[in-house]
């Protein structure tokens, strides 16, 4: 997926200016220097759940960031891009007059919002932001007990049984990571979860307490997020299920 974007020279703004090679809006007169680039890109998971010793890994691609001014193309002379969620910097590769920044194959978890920052030979530093989109995956302890169930769709992944005690609590996790966020929620035996005083939040796991028999059943975590797949494309949703089942003990 290529997009491209522009900045003015103020750069306190991103003005969309090409797609491809359509021309998507033409860029005001007063704006004379631009930074161009592929907005964002896909991070395409190799497999849906991993763990913290074997996270899953992803196919991902190249970020790379141009300066164009009146139309012709600047060289870059130094870039680097930030990952906004940590702060962790990747300095960029000057390749074919511009910054890149290859990926490859990488943990999943590279996936989010990062600023590219170009500077060319009048040292005129331009920067603007980029994303790695990616679909909810898993990532549970070292040790879990689970199984992607093969060519599910949504994909599915078991996990292994919790008991509990009668009378006592116990907390479902839902380790998910997607970017954009993904929005989750819980179902028990297919249906929804209604309210109830023994039943509780903590993010995005859920907290059982006060357990009985009629508490057991299967949970499912279900993570949805979206994001367009292809140039100017439509948002496409992307959802992971996470089961556990949950028996009672005397």
């Amino acid at each position: 997926m290529v997009y491209s974007f522009s900045f003015r020279e103020a750069f306190d703004s991103i003005i969309p200016c090409v797609y491809g090679n359509v021309s998507a809006h033409v860029l005001p007169t007063f704006s004379y220097v631009r930074v161009v680039g592929n907005l964002a890109i896909v991070a395409r998971p190799i497999g849906h759940v991993g763990t913290d010793a074997s996270p899953v890994q992803s196919n991902v691609g190249e970020f790379w960031c141009g300066i164009e001014k009146v139309g012709e193309e600047i060289p870059v002379e130094y870039g680097e891009f930030t990952r906004v969620r940590d702060g962790k910097v990747f300095e960029a590769k000057i390749k074919d007059r511009k910054a890149k920044l290859h990926f490859g194959k990488a943990p999943a978890t590279v996936a989010g919002k990062y600023l590219c920052e170009v500077r060319g030979e009048d040292g005129q530093l331009l920067s603007g932001n980029m994303f790695v989109y990616s679909p909810p995956v898993l990532r549970l302890p070292t040790g879990a007990v689970f199984h992607e169930v093969p060519g599910a769709r949504p994909p599915k992944v078991i996990g292994g049984v919790r008991t509990a005690k009668k009378g006592g609590s116990i907390e479902l996790r839902c380790p998910v990571f997607a970017y954009p966020q993904a929005w989750v929620r819980w179902e028990r035996d297919g249906a929804a979860i209604e309210s109830h005083p023994s039943i509780s939040y903590d993010g995005d796991n859920i907290v059982l307490s006060h357990m009985d028999s009629n508490m057991a059943g299967t949970y499912s975590c279900i993570a949805d997020n979206s994001f367009p797949m292809f140039v100017d494309g439509p948002s496409m949703p992307h959802q992971l299920i996470f089961q556990q089942k949950v028996t009672v003990s005397p």
